[in-house]
């Protein structure tokens, strides 16, 4: 019997729910009939609580959420693509964080984490910095331009404080910077 629901295949286990994603990935659409947004979800919930304890099992939920964010994302004028974005950079921080990191993995290289870090940020960190210090006098784009660079050093802290990453210095001096200036206790 042919898929047509997302709560159909939701009732597969893992491996088939990647492989049909995978198989239907030029069909990824928010404005499909196709929920794929509430296949992302669960995929997503699963792999970050690892629901089924077994790695191969949670690298295929994460596998299929991953697919499917960065698919929303990379949607030219898709809405809420800085949000899909973050859910798939969450969803493999958490994965290297549990699994470690496995250079070439789709889930799992921290140099593809890094550069989709680094690839919705357009401010040196000195442009952070002094934008920062002058956060009371800006105009509200650039104040939620800063939260989501602040969200995205918050999704990678945890991976990061295992030393699992490249560039760690760098992204650390990220960190600092945010923690400085909004007083995040740590």
């Amino acid at each position: 019997m042919p898929i047509t629901q997302a709560s159909d295949l939701l009732s597969q286990p893992p491996d088939k729910i990647l492989l049909f994603v995978q198989q239907h990935e030029a069909d990824i659409d928010l404005e499909s009939d196709f929920n794929w947004l509430l296949v992302a979800e669960v995929s997503a919930t699963k792999a970050n609580i690892n629901y089924c304890k077994d790695p191969a099992d949670v690298l295929a939920w994460a596998t299929a959420s991953i697919m499917i964010y960065e698919r929303f994302a990379g949607r030219d004028g898709a809405r809420f693509s800085e949000h899909f974005d973050l859910s798939a950079l969450g969803v493999r921080a958490n994965a290297i964080y549990d699994f470690g990191p496995v250079s070439g993995h789709f889930v799992l290289d921290p140099n593809i984490l890094v550069d989709r870090f680094f690839s919705q940020i357009d401010l040196t960190l000195e442009q952070a910095a002094t934008t920062i210090s002058q956060l009371a006098d800006l105009p509200i784009e650039q104040c939620f331009q800063l939260y989501k660079l602040r969200e995205r050093c918050e999704i990678i802290r945890g991976v990061l404080s295992k030393n699992l990453l490249p560039r760690a210095e760098e992204l650390s001096e990220w960190q600092r910077l945010f923690d400085k200036f909004f007083d995040t206790p740590r």
